[in-house]
């Protein structure tokens, strides 16, 4: 019986420039959602610059609150949008740091694998990006890798220089570049500036790195000028190189991204292989706006950013349970008794009954307190029971005119 022929992966690396908080997680998430619906088998992987090991002792309102994977990772939130978006569910080997590859590389220094050679930047820690990349990449059609940071920054080094090598060691024609950027809107001028484009371009192209794609962030459209003066300071094929205003919603970023950027899967599959087809997909076609149906959830121990956009998607079909756990407080037992004999019902606990895992109030309307993480596994059309009946029941509420 003949062998099957393994998967050569294909390559999408997405990076930032001029500012952060553009919004790479949400287009490296989308990217993947378009292209899945090509029928590809997608995966997808952070890299991030900081040197701690993961962000599960980082300051939740400094970095944003921790993601945690089915096999246990405390990972960068991103990862929570990777999992929203498309199907392959994401772990360990889907989040790596600069404290990681460091702790890598000093512990292969240590054990002798490098037979006494001197131990730098490149190849040693470049090499270790790589291999995770690669190991991230094994199985599967495309492997879409978000660099975190802002190029120019000089810890995110490293890593770019990894993913240009990655070019020449699997292949052009293996490998799209998509940078995202800012044009921003100078109201007393009555302008939007491309000059913050122009050189975070400059800053990518001095290291090696010529992007495929621009993604230009932006709070209205380019007009055809704009687009024109960017694609002239580039190399650019224009009729081959798409240039894109995003202005991404937070709540309906797929939804928005795919009718702003609905060419992107063709672009993007044009420059890897040739195909140019492209289907229309609408993941969230009716959006819901929480607040009009005055509905009110209790925030707890973190800042709720995922929270808010799993609350932010309509219900469509019914999800699973979770006892995804990332948390620092429990349920004080000593209380157990007490809060009990007072009408609050404990229905979900752990199996050896030690911990209190979700808290309900007969009486309300809808009250229901839970120590795991639902939004860990809500989808954009699969969202988790806990998310799809609270709007539910405040919908409910909402025609009874009983809202507040």
């Amino acid at each position: 019986m003949r062998a099957e022929k393994a998967v050569k992966p294909k390559y999408i690396f997405v990076t930032g420039g001029v500012v952060s908080s553009l919004g790479k997680g949400l287009a490296a998430a989308s990217i993947g959602a378009l292209m899945e619906a090509r029928g590809l088998k997608i995966t997808m992987l952070k890299l991030d610059p900081y040197i701690n090991v993961d962000p599960g002792t980082m300051n939740p309102t400094q970095h944003g609150e921790v993601f945690v994977t089915d096999d246990g990772a405390e990972t960068d939130l991103d990862l929570g949008h990777y999992e929203r978006f498309v199907s392959s569910p994401t772990g360990k080997k889907n989040n790596c740091t600069t404290g990681k590859i460091y702790h890598s590389v000093i512990t292969k220094e240590r054990r002798g694998d490098y037979l006494g050679g001197t131990v730098q930047v490149i190849p040693h820690i470049t090499d270790e990006i790589k291999r995770v990349i690669y190991a991230a990449a094994k199985g599967y059609d495309l492997a879409i890798v978000e660099v975190g940071g802002t190029v120019g920054d000089i810890e995110s080094l490293p890593f770019l220089e990894a993913i240009r090598q990655v070019k020449g060691d699997r292949g052009k024609e293996n490998v799209l570049y998509v940078h995202l950027t800012l044009v921003p809107y100078i109201k007393t001028a009555g302008e939007l500036k491309t000059k913050p484009t122009q050189h975070s371009v400059k800053e990518l192209r001095s290291i090696g790195i010529q992007p495929d794609v621009l993604l230009c962030r932006t709070d209205r459209s380019l007009p055809k000028e704009i687009k024109g003066k960017i694609a002239a300071v580039r190399y650019a094929r224009e009729n081959r190189i798409p240039y894109f205003g995003i202005c991404l919603g937070m709540q309906v970023a797929v939804v928005e991204f795919a009718r702003n950027v609905g060419g992107l899967a063709s672009a993007t599959s044009r420059e890897l292989d040739g195909e140019s087809t492209c289907p229309v997909i609408d993941l969230m076609p009716e959006q819901r706006n929480v607040e009009e149906k005055g509905a009110t959830m209790r925030l707890g121990a973190y800042p709720c950013k995922v929270i808010e956009k799993s609350l932010a998607r309509k219900a469509y079909g019914a999800g699973q349970v979770s006892e995804r756990h990332r948390h620092r407080y429990e349920f004080n037992n000593d209380y157990r008794q007490a809060l009990s004999e007072k009408g609050l019902r404990i229905t979900g606990v752990s199996p050896d009954d030690r911990l209190v895992e979700i808290v309900e109030i007969p009486d309300h309307p809808w009250f229901l307190g839970c120590q795991f993480h639902p939004e860990f596994r809500s989808r954009p059309l699969v969202p988790h029971p806990l998310f799809r009946d609270f709007i539910g029941a405040a919908a409910v509420r909402a025609r009874q005119g009983t809202a507040p």
